[in-house]
């Protein structure tokens, strides 16, 4: 049991606020006992207690949030804002970095293609274009395979 002081805020009366009670468990049972640490929290660190899904953090935070302003300073609200904005530059940089990653795959499947098409025009017998056929699927299945594992 963690000892809580007089002006901290347990995450138990998030309760109150709609959050689920097995989920308070689940931040208690990772050390997480109050409102006040919890808002400074980062997304990620809360996706790492065991049992959080990532579509309940927001919600989270945000009813910790919430309860907690009124208690804030000035400056406390102003770290706040920069530890969201920071994760929002965060997740944007991520995002970017994603989509340049498919873009680069694409590119990669596309000269694939054409250098495929130039390899058949050239084939001449019925066994060089069934070797191929082969070749093409197992191609797809590990390219399927592939994408899987980093899901």
């Amino acid at each position: 049991m963690q000892l809580i002081e007089q002006d901290e805020i347990p995450v138990k009366t998030l309760i109150d606020q709609g959050i689920d009670a097995e989920d308070v468990k689940k931040l208690e049972d990772g050390g997480i006992y109050t409102c006040n640490r919890l808002i400074y929290l980062t997304k990620k660190y809360l996706t790492e207690v065991k049992g959080i899904p990532e579509s309940k953090v927001d919600k989270i935070l945000e009813e910790a949030e919430r309860k907690m302003i009124p208690h804030l300073t000035k400056n406390q609200k102003k770290e706040l804002k920069e530890k969201k904005n920071k994760e929002q530059a965060s997740a944007q940089t991520e995002d970017e970095r994603v989509s340049r990653e498919i873009a680069q795959f694409n590119a990669k499947v596309k000269r694939t293609e054409d250098d495929m098409l130039k390899l058949i025009q050239g084939l001449k017998r019925e066994s060089d274009m069934d070797y191929l056929k082969a070749v093409l699927i197992n191609l797809k299945h590990e390219i399927i395979h592939s994408i899987e594992r980093k899901m």
